[in-house]
């Protein structure tokens, strides 16, 4: 575990946050730079052959993925360059919850040059697009493929997807290429389709009648009555319930969770 390239990925992360044109999205939580950390590690290992940036050793861990290493540097990396940390109070919070922002330019271009392009890239997309929108976020990392593919209390895996044949090859993964023959029959379809549905275009076209003046309903006693008779014949509304759900530890390994050769 690289410490440094830690605190690297989180100091730019708030530096992207703070070049967003949405004021209230320049400042980011903890929640928020941890799962930004794993994901310029996923970006990373995607083009790395599996291997990630930081060595952290990322969890399952309460349905995300997490790394105590990483939380524990935010406040170390928030003094060391004088950002701001701002307590948040809420009355749907037990405890208090922070936001940090740290705008500079000369240590985003510095840092925009020495992290490697995949992961700035990536901090740049998914930061513009959740930005401290915990909901979009978590909801976004917890369908990654290393959580898709680890139960609660695993070490998550950042190996590659598994290779899949496609239409396009041999069970030796020699590529099929088409006949002329074949090629011409499938232009030809195709053409054919198009004149079809050309055809049926004008068709409906020429067929096309003129719609009569709107009527709008009239509002009296018998709508009235009519609508409470309607309303009458559904069933007792739907009453909150309140329950524990078990779930089965072979469910977060089975196909339920995951499509066809993810993991």
């Amino acid at each position: 575990m690289n410490v440094k390239l830690i605190d690297q990925i989180i100091l730019f992360s708030l530096l992207e946050a703070s070049r967003q044109d949405d004021l209230f999205e320049r400042e980011l939580g903890p929640i928020h730079l941890v799962k930004y950390v794993y994901l310029a590690d996923l970006a990373y290992s995607e083009q790395h052959n599996g291997d990630i940036y930081t060595g952290v050793p990322w969890r399952f861990h309460h349905y995300g993925p997490w790394a105590a290493a990483v939380f524990r540097r935010l406040d170390a990396v928030v003094e060391e360059v004088g950002a701001v940390k701002k307590t948040v109070s809420s009355p749907k919070i037990k405890d208090d919850s922070f936001r940090y922002s740290f705008s500079d330019d000369y240590y985003h271009d510095q840092l925009l040059s020495s992290l490697p392009f995949e992961i700035t890239g990536a901090l740049k997309k998914y930061i513009k697009e959740f930005g401290k929108d915990t909901a979009e976020l978590l909801h976004y990392v917890y369908r990654t493929r290393p959580m898709l593919c680890a139960a609660p209390g695993e070490y998550l895996q950042f190996t590659p997807r598994p290779k899949s044949k496609t239409h396009s090859e041999t069970d030796t993964g020699v590529e099929v290429n088409l006949s002329v023959k074949r090629k011409r029959m499938k232009e030809a379809a195709i053409e054919a389709l198009k004149k079809k549905v050309a055809e049926r275009r004008a068709e409906m076209q020429s067929d096309k009648r003129e719609w009569k003046d709107f009527t709008p309903p009239r509002y009296d006693d018998v709508y009235f009555e009519g609508v409470e008779w309607v309303e009458s014949l559904a069933d007792d509304p739907i009453r909150p319930e309140e329950g524990t759900v078990e779930i089965p530890d072979d469910f977060w390994k089975s196909s339920l969770r995951t499509d066809d050769e993810v993991c």
